[in-house]
């Protein structure tokens, strides 16, 4: 690709851009992007005040995965092996 592009040129109009931006492009979650007139219109919350929601959310929502009984069964005789060392 860098070669196909060469010095001076750009990635922009390349297949392999196209194909590709999309799951490659970062877009930040917390970060607002809008203009200062949308920004306040929308609240103008402050980045303190947009991870403090996202924290709730999480904490609110977040479901964790369950561990596979094989890896729970290990882990209860690690922790009856330590229990019974200790007595």
């Amino acid at each position: 690709l860098f070669e196909k592009v060469g010095p001076g040129g750009h990635f922009l109009d390349q297949d392999h851009t196209y194909r590709h931006f999309k799951k490659e492009l970062w877009m930040p979650g917390l970060m607002t992007r809008s203009a200062y007139e949308d920004w306040q219109s929308q609240g103008a919350k402050d980045m303190a005040s947009r991870i403090q929601e996202k924290i709730d959310d999480i904490m609110k929502n977040h479901k964790a995965p369950s561990l596979p009984d094989k890896t729970v069964a290990a882990l209860t005789a690690i922790r009856q092996k330590g229990e019974k060392e200790l007595n």
